[in-house]
């Protein structure tokens, strides 16, 4: 048998193989009319899309053919690259301005996509409300969303973010994601200032008002937000004064709560008590300090219920409380307010223990091999 009449279910195997390029499957493609008819769905399965200020020509044929097999598409990439502000002398040079509409129009058509990771890299000149507005647009034509990406890297030390920058009143509220099952959200502020903290509770207010009610089914909520002060512990302060928009959530299995400052715990940012959440990954400070000084404050004769069905704890920072860095007290620490704990991972010593817990009630904990 000639290659060429190889049965296509045994090509669609090979084609799961995630090792291969996009230009291997190109190749493949062009063996036969079976094969290429057989490889296309595969080739489109997963697209990313870099979009820049001015499109290559190679980049422009890349979205040109997305318009005709687009709806092959489940997993959605866009990135998009160093935005122009208005207020930028370049903007005035045609050849240079984003035509982010032509673009996202361009993408919008096709609601089989299931899966969307919205990536702004580099990003000097985007306000909030431009993000805001595109990622509305994004999610507005796929409500059939079962996963979505949502990263910023802003430059606030450039154009840092003001609160009337952001009008939560005229926001459009995005509409009802009803299959959105997996949310991951990061904002990593590696260069900010104190501006960066004083919009906190703007950017959470948005964030709730755009999305919140499509979180209410998310079973896997991946929440990064990296914003460091380098002025003070004033206007870190400044924030227990706040009141938070909460965000709904009913059914979270796995949680990723890792939050700068570290003064606002899941309580201030959520209308649930994670009941439901198997697996926590977190900063040691939730762990640390939140916990127990939540537990303090329970009503005599009233439980706590705050992550008490967890079973898997991964921590992402350094592993201390308020018994210091003594590992096995600090183990009995954590187990105390989690009655469900059975591993705990230590990201920053590579590290990993297994626990569990005699009739009696007793501890008992041991090292296990470290899974990435």
């Amino acid at each position: 048998m000639s290659i060429e009449r190889l049965p296509t279910e045994i090509l669609i195997q090979v084609l799961d193989d995630a090792s291969l390029e996009i230009g291997d499957l190109a190749v493949i493609s062009r063996v036969s009319r079976l094969w290429h008819s057989a490889v296309v769905p595969v080739l489109y399965r997963r697209f990313t899309f870099r979009y820049y200020p001015s499109l290559k020509p190679e980049e422009q044929k890349r979205l040109e053919s997305f318009s005709k097999y687009g709806h092959h598409v489940r997993q959605l990439s866009l990135h998009i690259k160093d935005w122009i502000d208005e207020d930028d002398p370049r903007f005035r040079d045609p050849d240079l301005v984003p035509d982010i509409t032509t673009y996202l129009h361009m993408l919008d058509p096709f609601t089989e996509v299931t899966h969307i990771e919205h990536y702004d890299i580099d990003i000097r000149g985007m306000t909030w409300p431009n993000f805001w507005a595109i990622l509305h647009y994004i999610v507005s034509k796929k409500q059939d969303l079962i996963s979505l990406t949502v990263r910023r890297n802003p430059h606030w030390n450039v154009n840092p973010p003001r609160n009337e920058d952001i009008d939560i009143d005229t926001l459009l509220r995005a509409p009802l994601l009803v299959n959105l099952t997996s949310f991951n959200f990061q904002v990593n502020g590696k260069h900010s200032r104190a501006e960066g903290i004083e919009s906190f509770p703007s950017l959470v207010g948005n964030f709730v008002l755009v999305l919140g009610d499509s979180c209410r089914n998310v079973s896997k909520l991946q929440l990064y937000l990296k914003m460091v002060d380098k002025t003070g512990s004033q206007t870190l302060a400044n924030l227990l004064e706040t009141d938070f928009r909460l965000l709904p959530l009913d059914n979270v299995k796995e949680l990723t709560y890792v939050v700068s400052p570290d003064i606002t715990p899941p309580s201030r940012l959520f209308r649930s008590e994670f009941e439901e959440t198997k697996i926590l990954t977190t900063t040691g400070w939730v762990c640390g300090h939140w916990l127990p000084s939540a537990w303090e404050k329970v009503p005599l004769g009233e439980s706590f219920n705050y992550f008490k069905n967890v079973e898997t704890l991964r921590i992402t920072d350094i592993f201390k409380t308020d018994e210091g860095n003594n590992l096995e007290r600090n183990i009995e620490f954590v187990a105390k307010y989690l009655p469900n704990l059975g591993s705990l991972i230590l990201e920053d010593d590579e590290r990993q223990f297994s626990i569990s817990r005699k009739l009696d009630g007793s501890l008992v904990w041991e090292e296990v091999a470290f899974v990435v």
